[in-house]
């Protein structure tokens, strides 16, 4: 069981261990079984559908965990992912136009998407110029053009597999990401996003908790 103190409760995991030995005592010296950049894992929407699994980690000795996991709602769809507090990393396959976003707010699911974050818009395009996955997070933006706004912006923390143009020839009117920069979409654009609007995103965002001194382990 993964639980990091930190965090909400809920962003608790269950994740594989690796050790030399089957013994217990080497647990803490293990590492965590990542699968093609991620940490192998089964997060609170997917525990909560298993019972058996729940009352298992109760009598492991996580009473308060499995509590909270029966106060969510059984959820329709099984997300890979959800996001547990606003800072949280997470994975972005730049070949997709659509990005699914789920996320556990006190004891409700909710889900949005970001929809043509790397998508070229021009007539003459109409295409993602790129292919390959990254490890991006939102933050609270300190850009001057949102000091008297509520904005959040994205930043690329980890590239998982090599960014590859689909055209050679491509013009970078959607800018490659780079590690530690501020994500960019259209004519040069900081990506950003208004907390502050109805549009369900923004609504999702904002009642997420802010915990930005984590360091992340993706």
């Amino acid at each position: 069981m993964h639980i990091d103190p930190r965090l909400p409760l809920v962003s608790g995991q269950i994740r594989f261990r690796i050790t030399t030995s089957n013994d217990p005592a080497q647990f803490e010296n293990g590492t965590d079984l990542f699968i093609q950049g991620e940490p192998w894992k089964i997060h609170a929407v997917r525990i909560a559908h298993f019972a058996p699994l729940i009352e298992q980690l109760r009598g492991d000795g996580y009473a308060e965990y499995a509590q909270t996991l029966s106060s969510l709602p059984l959820s329709k769809e099984k997300p890979a992912r959800v996001q547990c507090y606003l800072e949280q990393p997470f994975v972005m396959d730049m070949s997709f136009r659509r990005h699914s976003l789920f996320a556990i707010v006190s004891d409700k699911i909710l889900s949005s998407f970001l929809v043509n974050t790397f998508f070229d818009s021009r007539r003459s395009k109409l295409a993602t110029p790129y292919t390959g996955r990254i490890v991006v997070c939102f933050e609270r933006s300190t850009l001057p053009e949102h000091a008297r706004g509520n904005f959040v912006v994205l930043r690329v923390l980890k590239i998982l597999d090599p960014i590859a143009l689909v055209d050679p020839d491509y013009d970078m009117h959607v800018p490659m990401p780079r590690v530690g920069s501020l994500l960019f979409t259209t004519r040069n654009r900081v990506c950003s996003y208004n907390l502050d609007e109805s549009r369900k995103l923004s609504v999702v965002l904002k009642h997420l908790p802010s915990i930005p001194d984590i360091e992340p382990d993706l």
